[in-house]
């Protein structure tokens, strides 16, 4: 079995430490596993060390957030080199880039009426990069938020929901009421960096995106999908499977698993279709772009 989309405490909205997933991954009889925190390689280097000192595999990758035409996307970037020159430069960029993204949804949460500080939402993602989830513990510290129509519904969320999700996706996400202008990546700049840098790029948890929008990256370079994750039911496994079949995609597998603080509904490891096979392919995908 492998899992290959892990978020470490280097996800602003993820709880565990490289050495915790490791051992989980082994506690589960993980063969590989793959981190890709949101926007960062930083625990990349401790993948690597750690894969040597337990023998359990470990592909680097990166999930970064991106845009298409007004449609938010993540993609994911496996193989992806924390080491190269090159890389590092990028992603000095993309770190500005979600800082000035961070000031910026401040200004516009205020406009909305909330109260928080820029240096409330840095002192909480703890010099990482921010998340919705960064954004939401800050505004629910506030009394004076709690019941404001943007927060409130968000309080007290069915057992089977996740408030964090919910609120990003519905708040702040793209045509959300505290969307910002350019907010993310451009995925199809995304798409060719990755490929560049030697990183094959792969759409993350699809579920409903339009068949155009899959269409629309695959010109721009995309090697495969997610097909296979803890946001698809059966039959959205077999329609993304069937997808990449049609189109000549690889497929992965992943929870996208952050810890029961964030996602408790998502476990590491369980999906079904995770078979060691994929990550051969995988890696023959990525040697093809080095």
């Amino acid at each position: 079995m492998i899992d290959l989309h892990l978020h470490t405490d280097a996800s602003a909205d993820a709880q565990h430490t490289p050495a915790e997933l490791f051992a989980m991954a082994a506690e589960l009889g993980l063969r590989c596993i793959a981190f890709a925190d949101h926007n960062t390689l930083a625990a990349l280097p401790e993948g690597r060390r750690l894969s040597r000192e337990t023998g359990i595999e470990f592909v680097s990758a990166v999930e970064l957030n991106t845009e298409l035409d007004g449609l938010e996307l993540h993609l994911l970037g496996y193989g992806v080199d924390a080491e190269r020159p090159d890389v590092r430069a990028w992603f000095d960029e993309i770190t500005a880039l979600f800082h000035e993204q961070a000031a910026r949804r401040v200004a516009k949460f205020v406009e909305l009426g909330l109260e928080l500080t820029l240096d409330e939402v840095l002192a909480e993602s703890s010099g990482r990069l921010p998340t919705g989830s960064t954004f939401f513990n800050v505004l629910v510290r506030h009394a004076a938020n709690l019941a404001h129509p943007l927060v409130q519904p968000y309080l007290n969320v069915a057992a089977d929901e996740n408030a964090y999700i919910r609120f990003y996706f519905e708040v702040m996400a793209k045509g959300g009421p505290a969307d910002v202008a350019a907010a993310n990546l451009p995925t199809r700049e995304a798409i060719a960096r990755l490929r560049e840098v030697g990183a094959v790029p792969v759409v993350a948890h699809p579920n409903r995106i339009p068949l155009e929008a899959l269409e629309k990256m695959i010109a721009a370079g995309l090697v495969g999908i997610e097909a296979i994750c803890s946001y698809h039911d059966a039959e959205r496994t077999a329609y993304w499977l069937n997808a990449a079949r049609r189109f000549g995609l690889l497929h992965t597998a992943g929870s996208d698993f952050h810890g029961m603080e964030t996602k408790p509904h998502v476990r590491m490891g369980a999906m079904t279709g995770n078979d060691y096979v994929l990550v051969e392919r995988l890696r023959e995908a990525i040697a093809a772009l080095k």
